[in-house]
């Protein structure tokens, strides 16, 4: 069965993000900026996001914050300051707890292919899942034929691992 992918390549571009009146970075916007900028790129929903509380305004500089998201899945998101006047980029470099709904469909495609010899769309519903071992989802199935049926997944293991069947 597939395995999760670890989610990174997702990136926000330059941000301003700066106090006034200060050379510290405004870590709310910062926290903000991840926030929105996830749930925007990965369909998913950031409870919250920490950050070191303090950051002085340099470029060059980088450092992590953890998002974390529902049934306690976490993102690590690098930030790196671009100048010294509060321009950021940040990337997702690593996550813990996510499904990667891409791979599951097709897999279940191919095997439903090879098993059966229909051609059929899987809906899993999103990009990314949070979902703790042990969980369950359904998946929606749906052949050229229209005809179509649930598909129940199951959480492994924390590798993303996961068992489903029709049902």
């Amino acid at each position: 069965m597939p395995k999760s992918a670890v989610l990174v390549g997702i990136s926000l571009g330059l941000v301003s993000i700066i106090t006034a009146c200060s050379t510290n970075l405004d870590i709310d916007k910062v926290k903000a900026s991840i926030k929105d900028g996830i749930k925007e790129q990965m369909g998913v929903t950031v409870q919250s996001v920490t950050c070191p509380e303090k950051r002085e305004g340099k470029a060059g500089d980088s450092f992590d914050c953890t998002a974390l998201a529902e049934n306690d899945s976490t993102i690590t998101v690098t930030v790196k300051q671009t100048d010294d006047k509060g321009n950021i980029h940040w990337d997702v470099t690593g996550s813990k707890g996510f499904l990667d709904l891409d791979k599951i469909q097709t897999q279940m495609v191919d095997t439903l292919k090879a098993k059966t010899g229909a051609d059929a769309n899987v809906d899993c519903g999103g990009k990314f899942k949070a979902v703790k071992v042990g969980g369950t989802f359904e998946c929606k199935a749906k052949d050229v034929k229209g005809n179509s049926a649930t598909i129940e997944v199951t959480v492994k293991d924390n590798n993303g691992n996961v068992h489903w069947e029709v049902k």
